[in-house]
């Protein structure tokens, strides 16, 4: 019971900050199935105007932490022109996606089910005390997700130059 008090004073304590900066919120609730992993979930949109946001997640998995995640999926195109790239140029682009997302601190899978990158960042509730740190993360993540786009953008422009 004290867990859950815990975990419902953190999860007002960073919706409420990420609504004072004006952050888009999104299926804000707390999750009522005693079968359910998940406590608390929301949907954050830093850009309004975009379809791409993270979540925040409280689990049973976790006794004192937040998940950051958010899943990125390639579209069709992108998926196609992936499958017929040799072994070495896919793992190449992966290995690239490490390399500007990893000194971010935020963690990278690559997730054949969703088709796609999945980034995650656990955040601990001690980290909480300090409202800078808690944001460092947020901006952390919204990087990783726009390198993610970018380094996507590159290869789908590699692959079909301009006029062809």
């Amino acid at each position: 019971m004290e867990n859950e008090k815990t975990n419902e004073v953190n999860f007002n304590k960073v919706t409420q900050w990420l609504e004072e900066y004006h952050f888009s919120l999104q299926n804000v609730h707390k999750i009522s199935d005693s079968k359910s992993d998940l406590k608390f979930y929301c949907e954050v949109r830093p850009y309004p105007s975009r379809f791409d946001f993270f979540k925040i997640i409280i689990s049973d998995k976790f006794k004192d932490a937040i998940l950051l995640q958010s899943n990125i999926q390639f579209d069709e195109m992108f998926t196609k022109s992936l499958d017929m790239t040799r072994w070495r140029e896919r793992q190449q682009i992966f290995i690239n996606y490490r390399k500007v997302i990893y000194p971010l601190g935020i963690n990278l899978e690559s997730n054949k089910q969703i088709g796609g990158i999945i980034l995650h960042k656990t955040v601990f509730y001690a980290s909480l005390n300090n409202k800078q740190y808690f944001f460092d993360f947020i901006y952390n993540m919204i990087n990783a997700m726009q390198l993610v786009n970018a380094i996507f953008d590159e290869f789908r422009n590699s692959l079909f130059p301009e006029g062809e």
